[in-house]
């Protein structure tokens, strides 16, 4: 209903005119209606100090009447001869005379004497009147007598002493209130205890809404403010005056017809309607021109707008106006144009690279699945190659990203040119080109990608620096790797891992890589999970001094046994645990789990110190000296409790920062150790400046190692070197004595492997240790 402008307008026209005025209207009615009320207060406050000054005029017009028959001679003689007819002719007379309606004479005990009115609960009140009187001689008080309330006057009848107490009433009745609300110009009711109800005694309303008077007053608060009381649908604004001071029994009811009142400014709201209507009707008609005027141009933009929405960019908005409807009409213009230009771009950035103008991942995806789509029909096999730019991260960190961006620019280049006529290119991530070669056996594979790789890796000069790209390339085959384009991407990505793990340039896709694949990708999802539970166990192996044959040292081994895969040696998880960025939660875990159990054994009295084995990753964190510290200071274990093994392919791997970190160990007092010594890269002049204790000769240096051969001559000078830099010697992978004799011979300070111990659970190890140390069991003898 609401969709057309054109009505949106009209609506909001007349809405905004109706708003207007029906505010105003409506303020002035609240404005107007606040105001009577406050007027009809105002005259509620001085009609009830009006009605309370004539009530007290009256009773002091009875008070004196009262005190004239009290000070009668004849009376007080009937009194003093018990004169009751006298007595009861006196009261009557005088009842008829001051216009009262009751007179009573009452003894000095209170007993009720003589009265023309009265009924048998009276006596009490008459008595408690009696003891008032006692007390302060005359008085003056509205309260309910012979079921009326009224208003009583008490004087003393003396003789001269006081010999009894005169009380001369007028009822608060219809009566009275029609005088006195024919003198304040309101309504008056009277009301108040009757027995146990509360009863009204008069008042000058209409019986229906008399009737309906007890309920709207209940409903009242307690206050005696001007309130609004309905009666019979009739609003009266009501205000209660406690004529009964010392009680509040008795109490004037005020009330002022508000609906009286409000009739006042009824023609005011008649004119107003019809001002309201007479502007709505001149809003319609402004609001049908102003639709006329605005809508047609709007129409005609709504039009272009749909033919832009359906990709029609081509018709332009003939719209020949001066206004700003005509200057809406030619931005419009520009704006297609522009939208036009941008959807191209956008449509372009969506399946190309922006750095290269290669087609990305998503487009290669598509080619790739009309590729296999064609050599389905046509029995023809389908490569898919995957490129890899090895170490593309140290490049941009060493040299920025902006010499990073240019080589993959130029690599790009270089691999278009030895594309295949019907062969596709694409950048897939930052160092990673995938391409797709229809109708190629592995043969034609193999030299074409040998190609591409030799290409790609010759060097490249930029701003004066000399690059040598290192290249892998993995390779699937459709249909015998894969058939679908997601299964092929993953598995040549899976044999560029195999590449660049075995060194190689070119590895083809093995069948059964994808179970590998997914088992290590099973393994660093549950790594978190396996700290978080304690799946890991730590073995400890014995390390002997050879001059003494006791225990020096243990090397912590850590195991892992997976719920799934069972035993898990470290060779296997380490590695993951580094590559996805999870090792340094697994070494906090190691570290701890050692110190505690340094701790324990020390409490034990096994005095042993624990070698840990720390990683590359470990090396490049500036908070590992301190965490460890703090780990032995948790369990009171001081630096010279914990060994700190490295190997020197962990000292690669930023070496400057490696190696600032080893120099804070050693300078908080930890041994730091050179695992696997001479299979990593480090050289002999970078050996004399790291900061090490001990050198670890690599099994493979020993095995079947011989008196007077190459093998033992190298590990001669490998002892001789560390000696010379004051470094101990450990040889690892001892299993034989005869191996143990040589390398005693050779002069090896400590052994460690099989033949002494294999890794032990930290139970195990604590008997072993106790029956070669305790017992004085010398492993050398």
């Amino acid at each position: 209903m609401f969709n057309s402008f054109y009505l949106r307008i009209l609506l909001l026209v007349v809405g905004l005119v109706v708003v207007a005025q029906l505010t105003t209207f409506l303020a002035l009615l609240s404005t107007l209606d606040k105001d009577i009320k406050a007027e009809t207060r105002q005259q509620l406050n001085a009609g009830s100090t009006l009605l309370t000054q004539l009530v007290d005029k009256r009773s002091q017009l009875l008070l004196n009447s009262a005190q004239v028959l009290a000070a009668d001679y004849g009376f007080k003689s009937a009194i003093a001869s018990r004169d009751q007819g006298t007595i009861n002719s006196a009261l009557s007379n005088n009842v008829v005379r001051v216009d009262a309606d009751l007179a009573s004479l009452i003894s000095l005990d209170g007993r009720l004497i003589s009265t023309t009115h009265s009924v048998n609960e009276d006596a009490e009140k008459y008595a408690r009147v009696a003891s008032k009187a006692g007390v302060s001689g005359h008085f003056m008080e509205t309260l309910v007598l012979a079921d009326k309330a009224r208003q009583v006057v008490v004087v003393p009848v003396k003789a001269p002493l006081t010999i009894g107490w005169l009380l001369l009433g007028f009822s608060l009745n219809d009566s009275l209130a029609n005088d006195l609300a024919s003198q304040i110009g309101m309504q008056v009711s009277f009301s108040g205890q009757l027995g146990d109800r509360q009863h009204y005694f008069g008042s000058t309303l209409p019986p229906e809404q008399r009737a309906a008077l007890p309920r709207a007053i209940n409903e009242l608060t307690h206050s005696t403010a001007g309130q609004i009381a309905l009666l019979q649908n009739e609003a009266f604004l009501t205000q209660l005056v406690v004529l009964d001071r010392l009680n509040g029994g008795v109490s004037a009811i005020l009330q002022k017809s508000l609906d009286s009142a409000l009739q006042s400014y009824q023609r005011l709201r008649n004119r107003l309607i019809l001002l309201t209507s007479l502007s709505l009707a001149l809003a319609i008609a402004l609001a049908f021109w102003m639709a006329h005027s605005v809508t047609r141009p709007l129409q005609m933009l709504s039009a272009a707008a749909a033919r832009i929405k359906d990709g029609h960019y081509g018709t332009r908005l003939d719209l020949q106006r001066c206004d700003e409807f005509g200057q809406l009409a030619d931005t419009f213009n520009r704006m297609q144009t522009g939208i036009s230009e941008r959807e191209e771009h956008i449509a372009h950035l969506a399946f190309h690279d922006e750095l290269t103008q290669l087609p990305n991942l998503r487009l290669a995806r598509d080619r790739l699945k009309q590729q296999i789509s064609i050599a389905d029909r046509q029995d023809e096999s389908v490569a898919i190659i995957v490129l890899g730019v090895d170490r593309y991260k140290q490049v941009t960190e060493t040299l920025g990203h902006l010499i990073g961006e240019r080589l993959i620019k130029e690599l790009a280049r270089r691999v278009s040119r030895q594309l295949r006529e019907g062969d596709t290119v694409a950048r897939v991530s930052n160092d990673e080109f995938l391409i797709i070669s229809g109708n190629a056996d592995e043969m034609t594979v193999r030299a074409l990608t040998r190609d591409i790789v030799l290409q790609m890796s010759q060097p490249i000069l930029l701003d004066d620096a000399e690059l040598t790209p290192r290249i892998s390339a993995g390779v699937s085959l459709y249909p015998e790797h894969g058939t679908d384009e997601t299964e092929l991407i993953r598995r040549a990505d899976i044999a560029l891992t195999d590449a660049r793990e075995s060194m190689r340039e070119i590895e083809f896709y093995q069948h059964g890589r994808d179970e590998n694949h997914l088992r290590q990708l099973s393994i660093v999802a549950d790594l978190k999970r396996a700290v978080d539970e304690n799946q890991f166990v730590m073995h400890y192996q014995p390390k002997i001094c050879m001059a003494s044959g006791t225990v020096s040292s243990v090397e912590a081994l850590v195991r892992w046994i997976h719920p799934i895969h069972g035993f898990m040696p470290p060779d296997e998880f380490i590695g993951l645990a580094e590559k996805s960025g999870n090792i340094s939660m697994l070494s906090n875990w190691i570290l701890q789990a050692v110190i505690s159990q340094i701790a324990l054994w020390r409490a034990a009295g096994v005095t042993v110190k624990s070698a840990v084995n720390l990683s590359a990753m470990d090396l490049q964190d500036d908070g590992l000296p301190n965490r460890i510290e703090g780990y032995l200071a948790k369990y009171g274990l001081v630096s010279t409790d914990l060994i700190i093994e490295v190997t020197e392919s962990a000292m690669m791997r930023d070496a400057d920062k490696a190696l600032t970190i080893l120099h804070r160990l050693r300078d908080s007092g930890f041994s730091v150790s050179i695992d696997d010594f001479g299979t990593g890269y480090s050289s002999l002049a970078k050996l004399r400046e790291l900061p090490i204790d001990e050198l670890k000769i690599d099994r493979s240096f020993i095995i079947d190692i011989k008196p007077d051969t190459t093998e033992a001559l190298i590990v001669k000078a490998i002892i001789d070197l560390g000696h010379s830099m004051n470094m101990s010697i450990t040889t690892e992978g001892i299993e034989t004595r005869e191996e143990w004799d040589l390398l005693n011979e050779l002069g090896s300070n400590t052994i460690q492997g099989y033949y002494i111990s294999r890794p032990l659970l930290a139970d195990d190890f604590t008997a072993w240790w106790l029956e070669h140390q305790i017992n004085g069991k010398n492993l050398a003898a």
